[in-house]
Order: structure tokens, then C-alpha cells, then sequence
């Protein structure tokens, strides 16, 4: 059965070194937002990370962006 929250909640993702506004739903992904972000541009590889306290962790693209910013 299809999801059918579609609350909305803004994030904030740095893209070289830009900050940028990304709306996103709790079934959004690591790789929904790369896609939105990255989708006219120059096609190279991207990952998502996870940034506290100077601590850097590779996130998983298949991984619910809400699950990661609420935990």
C-alpha cells in the first residue's frame, strides 16, 4: 500500500559549499534528494553524509532522510 503522509518538512543540504532548501516527505531518500539536487547538472558521483560535532558519517541512498535528521 502506498504511503499517503505527504507532510512536507524543509532540510538544509550543503552542495559545494552552498546551502540549499530541500523539501522532503518521511519516504524520501538519501538518493531522492541527490536527484533533486544534482538532476540538470553535470552527472558525477555523489554521496550523503551525516554531519554532528565535526563528525562525518556515509548515510545509505536507500535511507529515509526524516529517519536520519529526527534520530
Amino acid at each position: 500500500m502506498p504511503c499517503t503522509d505527504t507532510t512536507m518538512t524543509t532540510i538544509y543540504v550543503t552542495i559545494s559549499g552552498i546551502v540549499v532548501p530541500c523539501d522532503v516527505t518521511k519516504t524520501t531518500s538519501c538518493y531522492d534528494v541527490i536527484h533533486m539536487l544534482i538532476s540538470n547538472s553535470i552527472k558525477r558521483d555523489y554521496a550523503m553524509f551525516e554531519s554532528i560535532s565535526e563528525k562525518e558519517k556515509l548515510l545509505p541512498m536507500k535511507s529515509s532522510v526524516l529517519k536520519v535528521v529526527t534520530s
